[in-house]
Parts: structure tokens; sequence; C-alpha cells
């Protein structure tokens, strides 16, 4: 039977049942630059002359991202986690087995959120603590996790423990930890 919810016990109860895992070999990395989701597509027909292209009596349907600057910041992202990892020497090998992930999203405060004039350096008393605009924190971690498959890892599948937070900063940058988990101990 499960204690009751928000006591000590309760939390205790989920600590002891899902224990943090035990891991090695941290990869930290930061990459600079506004962040771009991924997630979202967009589809439509072929057209041709004006007319819809059909093969065996069906249209063909393009699909691609919403976001066309997502390609640059999938680079960026493989770029800072290839120079963390290999530095001068020469590249190590994939991770193979699972993986655990801390990803902070630092977003630059628009010039709305400050003051005017003399005082342009404060920000606004009504000004949000947190972005909670989009792009959410879901689709720029499948977009990091994207990047990183070939680069730190064989498939994004890999990444079993997330956490990841979205906040305002002085720039757009992205803090990115990659730790390998270690099997657990086996009881004696």
């Amino acid at each position: 039977m499960l204690p009751k919810h928000n006591t000590r016990s309760y939390r205790m109860f989920w600590i002891k049942s899902y224990p943090q895992p035990r891991t090695k070999a941290m990869i930290k990395f930061t990459i600079l630059g506004e962040q771009r989701p991924q997630g979202s597509k967009i589809s439509h027909a072929l057209y041709k002359g004006g007319e819809v292209v059909k093969k065996k009596g069906r249209a063909i349907i393009i699909t691609r991202e919403s976001c066309k600057y997502l390609a640059g910041w999938r680079n960026q992202c493989a770029e800072a986690a290839l120079a963390a990892v290999c530095g001068a020497g020469p590249r190590p090998p994939l991770i193979r087995g699972p993986v655990a992930m801390t990803v902070h999203f630092i977003r630059a405060r628009p010039k709305g959120h400050y003051r005017t004039g003399r005082y342009s350096h404060l920000l606004k008393d009504a000004s949000p603590e947190y972005p909670i605009v989009a792009p959410d924190v879901s689709k720029l971690v499948r977009a990091v996790e994207d990047a990183l498959k070939g680069v730190i890892w064989g498939d994004d599948s890999q990444v079993v423990n997330h956490v990841a937070s979205k906040r305002y900063g002085q720039r757009f940058e992205t803090e990115v930890i990659i730790s390998e988990i270690l099997p657990a101990k086996e009881k004696t």
C-alpha cells in the first residue's frame, strides 16, 4: 500500500523505489546561439506545372521540418560535442550503453522585460522569472538528442535519464552534460 500523497514517507517511498543510477565519464560542453526546436512538421502535396504530381494514382506528399534553421542548430550541437570529446586527440568510440543527459537551455531576455531610460539595466516588476513561451523544452531536447546521434551515442534511444530546464540569462546558450550509466551493483 502506498503512503499518503505529499508526505515525507511518500517521497521516501519513491526515492527508494527509483534510485539514481551510477554514472561515469561525464562530457560537458556549451553551445552558443539561439536554440531551435525539432518536432513540428509541415506536409504538402508536390506540384509540377500547377498540377499535383501523382504516383500510382496517389498524390506525392512532401514532409519537412517547420523550423528552417534546425539543420544549422544541429550542426552547432554536433561540432561542440566533437570538440568536447576529441579536443586535439583522436575520436573515441561511441557510447553503446545507457546514457544520462542534463540540458539547460538559457534564453536571452527580450528587451520588453527591461525598464527604459536610466533604469534600462533593471527588470520590470511584471517580467516573468521563467520563459513560459515557445519553443517548449521537449522539442529543444529532441533536437539536441538527434544532433548527438553518431557523435556521442549510436542512437538517441540510449538516453534513459533526462534532466532539462529552460531559463532566462544574458545570452542564448545551451549547457549539456552527458554521463554513461554504469550497471547496478549486484546484491550479495
